[in-house]
């Protein structure tokens, strides 16, 4: 290889490995997660944990939004409030609608 293909490549290189590290950083919240219901076992995979739209509903459990549909959360799937420290709602969940854990921020009337 000449001089300026392996500086290209060099630059792909740097350039992928940042925006990898970026992702990470993004989802380093999730890391530390346990779910509730099943002690020792992550509530993220890295692909199903993400910022979401949620409310307490009148019977008293919260519905959290996929992406798709509003999920009822069971009481067992629950982790403290606001535990990624950024006052959002945390959903962790396959895409077939299980939920895994759910962080919610403080009920707002």
């Amino acid at each position: 290889m000449s001089t300026p293909q392996l500086a290209f490549l060099f630059v792909i290189v740097v350039l992928a490995g940042g925006f990898a590290s970026q992702c990470a950083r993004a989802h380093d919240p999730y890391g530390s997660w346990m779910r509730p219901d099943a002690p020792g076992q992550s509530c993220c995979n890295l692909n199903d944990c993400r910022p979401t739209r949620a409310f307490k509903h009148d019977d008293g459990r919260w519905r959290a939004w996929d992406g798709h549909a509003w999920l009822t959360v069971p009481p067992e799937k629950m982790l403290p409030i606001d535990m990624a420290g950024d006052g959002r709602n945390h959903l962790c969940a396959a895409p077939d609608g299980r939920v895994f854990c759910f962080s919610p921020t403080e009920p707002r009337s």
